[in-house]
Formats: structure tokens, C-alpha cells, sequence
């Protein structure tokens, strides 16, 4: 049930009311609620230096700043709308244990984020695996992706 209120605020209307809520609880239909992860708008994009198979992308996800991230995607181009799990997300993918985005150690190519491919998304988003998954145009960076 859709409710325009936040569930706190819900019940404490309704305690107010004179029906007594004990607690609130968070239920997620998907596990982590998809935080930090959201489309981002492909600005550049360019091989990798050092590494055949990766491109080194600027991505705006709606931050004020373009970040830079490596992507292993054959697919990805600039102009595309993709998912982007940023720093701190943590992901629940279909197999295997669910990891979080970290900050890349100094040195080396940046990752500060990820660009998903479609197999490695959280198993709620797509079970399909074509590479970057574009995102519709009327898509906004930063908006989450659902």
C-alpha cells in the first residue's frame, strides 16, 4: 500500500488518533532497497590505456560533477543512460554474496563507481545480459532507478 506520508509520520497520526502503533518496520521487495544506485548519463568514453577490455568513462549522475569510472561493458558510449552503483552501494547480485562499491585505493585507474553490467545488477533489475544497460532517454542523472 502506497501511503503519501512517510510510515513514522503514518503512525504517529494514527497513535494520535487513538490507535496505538508498537513499531514500524522496513519490509524491502528488494533486498538493500536499491540505495545508491542510480541512472547516470555517459559522457565520455574512451579505451582503457592499460587494459583492452575496459573503457574509461565520465559519468554525470546528477552530483554537480561528472565522476570517472572504469567500465567493462563492450557496449558502453557516450550519450547513453545507464544504471550506476555508486560508492557505498551494496550490491545483492543472483549468485554469489552480496558486495559493496568501494573507493578505489590510490594509484592505479579510478573506479569510484560501477556501471552495471546487466548479469551483475541486483537479480530484481534484469536477468538479461547484453552489457551496459541503457536506460530510456527521458531518464534523469541521479534519479533512482525506480
Amino acid at each position: 500500500m502506497h501511503l503519501p506520508e512517510p510510515a513514522e509520520e503514518t503512525g504517529n497520526l494514527l497513535t494520535r488518533s487513538g490507535l496505538e502503533v508498537e513499531h514500524v518496520e522496513r519490509v524491502e521487495s528488494v533486498p538493500g532497497g536499491l540505495e545508491g544506485i542510480v541512472i547516470g548519463e555517459v559522457l565520455t568514453c574512451r579505451k582503457h590505456p592499460e587494459a583492452d577490455k575496459l573503457s574509461l568513462t565520465t559519468v554525470d549522475v546528477g552530483a554537480g560533477t561528472a565522476l570517472p569510472i572504469v567500465c567493462g561493458a563492450a557496449n558502453v558510449a557516450a550519450g547513453q543512460k545507464v544504471v550506476v552503483a555508486t560508492v557505498g552501494a551494496t550490491l545483492y547480485p543472483t549468485a554469489g554474496e552480496p558486495f559493496r562499491i568501494k573507493r578505489p585505493k590510490s594509484g592505479g585507474s579510478l573506479r569510484r563507481h560501477d556501471l552495471r553490467r546487466r548479469r551483475d545488477r541486483p537479480r530484481h533489475v534484469t536477468r538479461r545480459d547484453h552489457g551496459a544497460g541503457h536506460q530510456p532517454a527521458q531518464r534523469y542523472p541521479g534519479r533512482k532507478i525506480f
